[in-house]
C-alpha cells in the first residue's frame, strides 16, 4: 500500500529496494482528442507535498489544454507573456519545427518542462516563485544564471548546460516575432550566463575486429537485424540515436531493389545512399 494520497491521473511502482517512484500519465481519451502530453517521471520517494506539487505541473497543463479546446470557455490570459507560455509557443512555432530533429523533440519539451516547474528565490530573501509563471520581461541575467546554478547544484550538470542551450535558442527564436514581450535592455539574458567546465566522462568505444565478431556472431544466432545495427553505427551512422529516429530503416535493408545494400537517408539533406552488406552474409 502507497503510504500518499495519490492525486489525478498519477500511479505508482514499487522497485525492488523498496523504494517507490511515482508516474503522471495523461488519460488515453485526452491523447486521442490530440492532447500534446504523454507521461512523466514524478519523482522517487516523494512527500505528499512533493507529490501533490509535482503533480499539479502536468495536471494544470491537462486543464488548461482541456479550457482552450472548450469554445465556450472564455480564454485565460493570465498566463500570457509567460515563460510557460513561451515554451509552449515555440514547440509549436516552425523556428523550433524546421530546426529541431523530431527525435530530439522529446528532450527540448523534458528539459523545458523542467525549467517551468522549477522553483527559484526572487531576490535574496524573497519568497520561492514557479519560474514558469514569471513573464518573461522579468528574467534579466541574474534570474537566468540563478535558474542555471540551482540545475547545477541539484548534481545535474549536463542538464544544466541543456537549460542554457535550449533557454538561448528558444529567446533568440522567439524574439522577433513577439518583441514587445521581450526586455530591451537584455534582449537574450542566457548570453550572460557562464557555464562551469566540468571534466566530461570518456566514453567507451570498439574497434571494426569487434564490431564484426559481434555482427557475425549474432548472424549465426538468427538476429540479423543486430547484426546490421551494430554495422550501422559504427560505419555509417556515428550517432546511433539516428538508427532510432528511421535514418535506417528496417525496410531499406537488403530490399527488392537492392537485395544486397542497405539503404541510408543522409540526416540533414535527406538523401538516399547504399551501402554493402556483403560483409554480413
Amino acid at each position: 500500500m502507497v503510504p500518499v494520497a495519490m492525486p489525478r491521473y498519477t500511479s505508482f511502482k514499487r522497485k525492488q529496494n523498496g523504494s517507490i517512484s511515482y508516474f503522471w500519465t495523461c488519460p488515453t481519451a485526452f491523447r486521442k482528442a490530440g492532447a500534446p502530453y504523454t507521461s512523466a517521471t514524478l519523482g522517487h520517494d516523494l512527500s505528499q507535498k512533493e507529490l501533490n506539487e509535482a503533480a499539479a505541473v502536468w495536471n494544470e497543463r491537462l486543464d488548461d489544454w482541456r479550457k482552450e479546446r472548450n469554445p465556450f470557455q472564455e480564454p485565460d490570459l493570465t498566463k500570457y507573456g509567460t515563460v510557460e507560455w513561451l515554451v509552449n509557443a515555440y514547440l509549436k512555432h516552425d523556428s523550433f519545427l524546421e530546426r529541431v530533429s523530431e527525435f530530439s523533440r522529446p528532450d527540448y519539451r523534458r528539459v523545458l518542462d523542467r525549467v517551468c516547474a522549477m522553483r527559484i528565490k526572487a531576490g535574496t530573501t524573497g519568497p520561492l516563485f514557479r519560474f514558469g509563471d514569471a513573464k518573461i520581461n522579468q528574467i534579466g541575467v541574474s534570474t537566468a544564471e540563478k535558474l542555471y546554478h540551482t540545475f547545477y547544484g541539484d548534481g545535474a550538470a549536463r542538464t544544466s548546460e541543456k537549460v542554457i542551450t535550449y533557454c538561448k535558442a528558444m529567446w533568440k527564436r522567439m524574439q522577433p516575432h513577439h518583441p514587445d514581450l521581450f526586455r530591451k535592455d537584455t534582449p537574450n539574458p542566457w548570453d550572460g550566463v557562464t557555464v562551469k567546465k566540468r571534466e566530461k566522462a570518456v566514453k567507451g568505444y570498439v574497434d571494426r575486429e569487434r564490431v564484426y565478431r559481434f555482427a557475425l556472431g549474432a548472424i549465426k544466432e538468427g538476429r540479423g537485424e543486430l547484426a546490421a545495427a551494430a554495422v550501422l553505427a559504427f560505419e555509417w551512422l556515428m550517432r546511433p540515436s539516428s538508427i532510432g529516429a528511421g535514418y535506417a530503416a528496417w525496410s531499406g535493408y537488403r530490399g527488392p531493389s537492392d537485395p544486397d545494400k542497405i539503404q541510408i537517408k543522409h540526416r540533414k539533406n535527406g538523401e538516399i545512399g547504399l551501402a554493402s552488406t556483403r560483409i554480413l552474409g
